[in-house]
């Protein structure tokens, strides 16, 4: 039969202690067996939190792409200019198409009133411009106003008396669809009404031809 050796207390309170010291080293050991992750993650931060391409420009860099930027403007600068001048020259184009447009109409008008008068027995020119039905188009006799015009003009006929008539041709719109105001007048031709002066067809079809302005 074994004996029973009895341990003292301040044995048993020793081995409780080691215990608790050694169970509270435990955490402590893991860690220092772990790889230092301030390393690992702090280049991992500092690149999320670089600065943008560009962000640290000097300033003679940023001073050169203005100066880039500026040349770029300048380029589109000289493409709307060339493009305004393009612009006016159509414009320019539609103009004096339409004028000369005009005055072979009108010519044409007037012809239609002489003959209309020479088709009357008392030889008297139309008291209307929609007398002229049976001389010239509907679309002339229909043009009497800004919304029906023809080629950029519309038409005033005035009735003088049997021997003499006014008629007159207007831009729609000035300086868009025409510049000048034409007058004819059975005693004087065609004239130009802001200047008086005369106008010539032949001339303006040689005007035309050439491509010339006024």
């Amino acid at each position: 039969m074994k004996k029973t050796v009895a341990v003292p207390i301040k044995t048993k309170k020793m081995k409780v202690l080691f215990l608790t010291i050694l169970i509270g080293l435990v955490p402590l050991i893991v860690l220092a067996e772990q790889p230092d992750i301030t390393t690992q993650v702090g280049p991992e931060r500092s690149e999320e939190t670089e600065k943008p391409e560009g962000s640290d420009l000097s300033m003679e860099q940023i001073m050169q792409e203005l100066e880039r930027v500026k040349e770029q403007l300048k380029n589109v600068g000289k493409t709307h200019d060339q493009l305004e001048i393009d612009r006016r020259k159509l414009g320019r184009l539609i103009i004096d198409n339409n004028e000369f447009f005009t005055l072979r109409v009108m010519e044409n008008i007037a012809t239609a009133c002489k003959l209309f008068r020479a088709d009357q027995e008392l030889q008297t020119f139309p008291r209307r411009f929609r007398d002229l039905e049976d001389y010239v188009s509907e679309d002339i006799i229909n043009a009497t106003n800004s919304s029906k015009a023809i080629h950029g003009y519309y038409y005033q006929y005035n009735f003088i008396n049997k021997d003499r008539f006014r008629l007159k041709a207007i831009p729609a719109t000035k300086g868009k669809t025409g510049e000048r105001t034409f007058v004819f007048d059975d005693a004087g031709g065609i004239i130009n009404e802001e200047t008086g002066r005369p106008v010539s067809l032949k001339k303006e079809k040689d005007k035309q031809k050439s491509g010339g302005t006024k």
